[in-house]
């Protein structure tokens, strides 16, 4: 028998038919996986830039006066037309969006219920809704943004608010440390109504949170009445009632979801609103501080003659730092406050010996108290010959008359004198005042002031009277020498 003709050339025909199907059905299927990954690609491009101009758009409604945000002919009416292409239609990167856009009123729940008929005016905020859609072929669910806008001042009410009051922390701009940080407040309602608190909130925003953060408290109610002061009973008349509140509650400051050190403050807000709708807050700027500074301060100086000279350069900390420590052979000479200051990097020490050497150093202080690491240790030695010892030399002025005086507008005496000196340095001075002048007169010490100090104001001096005075430079071995004699006459 023979074989068929080319079974041993190739494939048969029926063979290669179906070789061409499979090439065929894999090249179909390989298409539809392209087209789908190019249907999405275009999709997700379309949804970046609707989302673009959702922004976009409410960006603009944030540029418009609070009373212009709303849709035209509705409540909240305002500047935003749906007929209008401007607000109905937007195009970015080559797509036209279509914008449908929703403004509706909110109603505080602090400033009260609107159920007990307590509310003045429960259209307190905006709500903001646009929905931002496009037609196929990339399709797509819409794009939704929602945005709330707040009047400028709080709700004004008939009623007198609440008198509230945070105890704890105590003051503005305080630095707390650890984890838990005590929140307290009080209010007193200060209606004769006898109205009473009905809600009670703490807040923390700012300090970079993207949003604020509520604080859980707790609070009590104290009712006395107020013609006898005693506390409430059932029979006490509602307009007799005097309520005061206390609220208490933790900030956890290391706890979820966080409050990190920030050179920008938080502002704690405690808010009491009363059933009559009246509302009164209270606030606190505080930072939290719960890190030591990360970098040490680089000292550097020179000596010259009679004095050190310092500089060096900004430690760094989360919440800055608030002063800086100076050290001289491990004592600490001084502190000099940030706050205000136009420098507080560098001090001048005149309470320093020639041919003395002398080391320093420099610490800075953040706003919760932490310590820097030291900077380096800088070696001073000033020219000039050093004391003898025992120093028995009593220190020198520079002129013959060093001290001058003045009577000023603001019924002071003003001093002032030039810089002693003394091979172990100026420890201090001390101001002596005698009423009258000329000779016989007896003195008394009425300050001590540093090696540093160059003036003294003398408040406690009369009108329409003369006074003497003279000033004693000391150096540290208890050597002084006395100025010369000022006569001051008081207007």
């Amino acid at each position: 028998m023979r074989r068929a003709q080319g079974s041993d050339a190739g494939f048969s025909l029926l063979e290669a038919a179906v070789a061409l199907g499979v090439v065929a059905v894999t090249l179909l299927s390989l298409g539809g996986l392209l087209g789908a990954a190019l249907s999405q690609t275009l999709q997700t491009r379309t949804r970046q830039r609707a989302t673009a101009a959702a922004n976009l758009m409410m960006e603009r409604v944030r540029a418009l006066p609070y009373q212009e945000v709303g849709i035209r002919g509705s409540d909240p009416d305002g500047a935003i037309d749906p007929s209008d292409p401007a607000w109905n239609q937007v195009s970015i990167g080559g797509e036209t969006f279509s914008l449908s856009w929703t403004i509706s009123w909110q109603d505080d729940p602090v400033d009260g219920l609107a159920s007990l008929g307590t509310d003045d005016n429960p259209k307190d905020y905006k709500r903001v809704e646009l929905f931002v859609s496009w037609r196929v072929p990339s399709g797509g669910a819409p794009v939704r943004l929602v945005s709330y806008f707040h009047p400028y001042s709080a709700q004004a009410t008939s009623h007198q608010p609440p008198t509230v009051v945070i105890t704890s922390p105590p003051y503005d701009g305080i630095a707390v440390q650890g984890s838990s940080v005590a929140v307290e407040a009080y209010a007193t309602s200060a209606n004769t109504s006898g109205n009473r608190i009905l809600y009670a909130t703490a807040t923390v925003s700012g300090g970079g949170l993207s949003s604020s953060v509520e604080i859980p408290v707790s609070w009590r109610e104290t009712c006395t009445e107020r013609s006898t002061g005693a506390a409430c009973t059932a029979s006490t008349p509602p307009e007799d009632a005097s309520y005061s509140y206390v609220i208490t509650g933790t900030w956890d400051t290391l706890g979820p979801p966080g409050f990190p050190d920030s050179k920008s403050p938080y502002t704690l807000t405690v808010a009491f609103a009363d059933e009559a709708g009246a509302r009164n807050t209270d606030m606190r700027v505080v930072y939290v501080d719960n890190t030591a500074p990360t970098s040490a301060p680089t000292l550097a100086g020179s000596a010259e003659a009679n004095q050190a000279v310092l500089s060096w350069t900004e430690a760094e900390d989360a919440t800055g730092i608030a002063s800086y420590r100076i050290y001289r052979d491990g004592t600490q000479i001084a502190e000099l406050s940030c706050a205000g200051a136009l420098s507080c990097l560098s001090y001048t020490d005149t309470a320093v010996a020639q041919g003395r050497t002398y080391q320093y150093k420099v610490v800075g202080v953040d706003l919760g108290g932490h310590l820097s690491p030291e900077s380096n240790t800088l070696s001073l030695t000033l020219p000039g010959s050093s004391c003898p010892a025992p120093d028995t030399t009593p220190p020198s002025w520079p002129s013959s008359r060093p001290l001058s005086g003045q009577f000023l507008p603001s019924s002071e005496v003003l001093l002032q004198w030039e810089a002693a000196s003394d091979c172990s340095g100026i420890s201090g001075y001390e101001v002596w005042r005698a009423e009258g002048k000329g000779g016989n007169l007896e003195f008394e010490k009425v300050a001590v002031l540093g090696g540093t100090a160059r003036e003294y104001r003398d408040s406690g001096v009369k009108l329409k009277s003369w006074y003497s005075y003279y000033v004693r430079a000391l150096d540290p071995s208890g050597n002084s020498a006395v100025s010369n004699t000022v006569e001051v006459r008081t207007q």
